[in-house]
């Protein structure tokens, strides 16, 4: 392959050889003059003729070092040149009018996949697809008619059989022999390709509206969403001014559109939203985007329209609901709150609520729920987290009014969401009277209505509990059946009121005798039941534990009774009285025994200390046992 010398042009040589030969010609007269008159030379003329003589002789070395430093940066510039044409990032190749190949950079030979020294002499369009050569001679034919510069895109095929997509730009030059050669710069653009072609197929399959407008707002490629929302041909609508279509009649969405477009010329992204009247009568509702595309060849418009109709009816719809419930929440009867989940702020209360409450609306919304319920927060919290987790009925909570009143009250919570904003829905139900009256069946279910103790069905639950608790403990337990010895002579000389007025105190002096963990009860009459819970491991201390409580009750009921009777117009009279116990203890731990068993066993011990002359204490003794003295 030959390369392009870089030379002095052929004038400049010819006025520097021109410019040369005149003063040599001009020095040789002055020598033949000066020699025809040298006999008449005096020696200061011989001496300046001999200066300028030397002066020439440097004169001439020294345009000979110029011309031997211009020779060498030509030669530079010339390597240089050649560098910068193998080595450029885009082919350049050299052919002749019948289309042979005469010169190629390094990087058309890497482009085409030959070497680069066997390209000379090959024909081009070797390298084009057969498809295209129509296209390469048609640029080809144009560029001699009208001497432009042609740019086009054709697809080209590498020595391996590898298709490309390459871009052509194809000037003419005149070579050897005034004859026509052809210059090209080919430039891979296959990625750029398969990227426009990746475009393509998601532009024109998108659901979103899509179309490609120039500055002028004509559009220059429309997707079949558009188009099948427009009703129109393609061919109708590429060129059209787009905010003139029928779509955009409304006069409001038509100044949005063009102020859009408008702000996306000047390089800014735009979104708005619009509403259309279909010719079908249905509603549109459009999100739409306006993008610049900045180009090589300019910049171009991007309009993407989102169909927002559903989200659109649907807030619509929220909204209406919204309106529904707050008129609803406001003016029912019954008691409602909207809570913050989290921290149970109370965000809303209707009028039922402000009136319930005392509580004026404003302050009642900027007050937590911890303000209202008396719980303690860890209760609240779990109640706050389970009613976050679904509605339910809770238990019975008791709010503080404003008045310091505590009303007892049923709370529904149910999750909801308002305005986006998720929040607890909660009903609340004041129970009060409900909620005192079931205590007090409770009471008088399971307590003794003279002594407030429990009765025999409360007793019967907490032997069961004990029992359970010394199945897993290991520990023994103990049952005291505790009867008065002299009680029924109290009723008989003072009658029935000051007989209650004992069993009272009885009560008050047993609870006083043994820990919070046990339990006394009334089992009729004058007779009590005092369940020692967890003593020891070993029977034999827990024995004498029992023995010591025992004893304890037995001094503190010896001790005198000294009654007071109040009656209605009339003094008080003061009644001393002095009682005895006798106390059956059966020491046990939980096995196969029942609590029959334990009851009729501190039974018969009971008897057994009263056929003994009361006042006294006797254990249980089991089979193999000795009687306790």
């Amino acid at each position: 392959m030959t390369h392009t010398n870089v030379s002095p042009s052929p004038q400049l040589l010819a006025e520097v050889m021109q410019t040369m030969r005149q003063r040599a010609e001009d020095r040789l007269k002055e020598a033949v003059a000066l020699t025809d008159g040298v006999e008449t030379l005096s020696p200061s003329a011989t001496h300046e003729l001999l200066h300028d003589l030397q002066v020439h002789q440097i004169e001439l070395e020294m345009q000979n070092d110029e011309l031997r430093r211009t020779q060498a940066e030509l030669s530079d510039l010339q390597e240089h040149y050649s560098d910068l044409f193998d080595f450029a990032p885009v082919g350049y190749v050299t052919i002749n009018a019948l289309g042979t190949l005469l010169e190629a950079n390094l990087t058309a030979a890497t482009l085409l996949g030959v070497k680069r020294s066997v390209l000379p002499s090959l024909p081009f369009t070797r390298f084009i697809l057969k498809q295209d050569h129509g296209v390469f001679h048609l640029h080809r034919k144009r560029i001699l008619e009208h001497h432009e510069i042609q740019s086009f895109d054709l697809r080209m095929l590498k020595s391996d059989g590898s298709l490309i997509w390459a871009h052509l730009t194809l000037t003419s030059v005149l070579g050897q022999m005034d004859k026509s050669e052809f210059r090209l710069a080919i430039s891979d653009i296959t990625e750029r390709k398969h990227a426009q072609a990746l475009f393509r197929a998601l532009f024109d399959q998108s659901v979103f509206l899509g179309c490609i407008l120039d500055k002028q707002f004509r559009l220059m490629e429309v997707n079949r969403a558009a188009l099948s929302l427009m009703e129109t041909p393609l061919k109708a609508v590429i060129g059209q001014y787009f905010p003139n279509h029928r779509l955009w009649t409304d006069k409001h969405n038509q100044a949005q559109l063009i102020h859009a477009l408008q702000q996306s010329i000047c390089g800014e992204g735009t979104q708005f939203e619009t509403f259309h009247s279909l010719p079908n009568g249905k509603p549109l509702y459009l999100m739409v985007n306006t993008t610049p595309i900045f180009l090589d060849t300019g910049i171009q418009i991007a309009f993407v329209g989102v169909d927002i109709t559903q989200r659109k009816q649907a807030e619509q719809a929220l909204k209406q609901s919204e309106r529904f419930f707050h008129d609803f929440f406001d003016s029912n009867s019954s008691v409602m709150l909207l809570i913050e989940p989290i921290f149970g702020q109370l965000i809303d209360a209707n009028r039922s609520a402000v009136a319930f409450y005392g509580y004026p609306r404003e302050q009642l919304m900027a007050m937590y729920l911890c303000h209202i319920n008396i719980p303690v927060p860890e209760q609240m919290v779990a109640h706050l987290k389970q009613a976050h987790r679904g509605g339910h009925r809770d238990l019975v909570h008791t709010h503080k009014l404003a008045s310091g009143d505590v009303r007892y009250v049923e709370v529904y919570s149910t999750p909801i969401e308002l305005a986006d904003r998720a929040m607890l829905f909660s009903i609340i139900h004041d129970v009060t009277e409900r909620y005192l009256l079931e205590q007090q069946v409770h009471q008088l279910a399971f307590h003794d209505v003279l002594t407030q103790l429990p009765n025999r069905s409360l007793l019967n639950d907490r032997m069961t509990q004990i029992m359970a608790i010394s199945h897993r403990s290991g520990c023994f337990c103990a049952l005291m059946m505790v009867d008065l010895d002299n009680f029924k002579p109290i009723n008989d000389m003072h009658g029935h009121l000051i007989g209650d007025l004992m069993l009272i105190e009885v009560a008050r002096r047993l609870t006083l005798c043994v820990r919070e963990a046990d339990t006394v009860a009334r089992f009729g009459g004058d007779e009590f039941v005092v369940m020692l819970s967890e003593l020891s491991t070993d029977k034999a201390e827990s024995t004498t534990q029992a023995a010591t409580v025992a004893e304890k009750i037995i001094q503190s009921l010896a001790e005198p009774y000294l009654l007071t009777v109040s009656r209605d117009n009339a003094p008080d009279t003061l009644t001393e009285h002095r009682c005895t116990v006798s106390i059956g203890v059966f020491v046990f731990i939980n096995g196969d025994i029942s609590r029959e068993a334990i009851l009729n066993g501190a039974d018969t011990a009971m008897y057994q200390a009263k056929s003994d002359g009361g006042n006294r204490i006797r254990f249980y003794a089991t089979e193999g046992e000795r009687e306790r003295p």
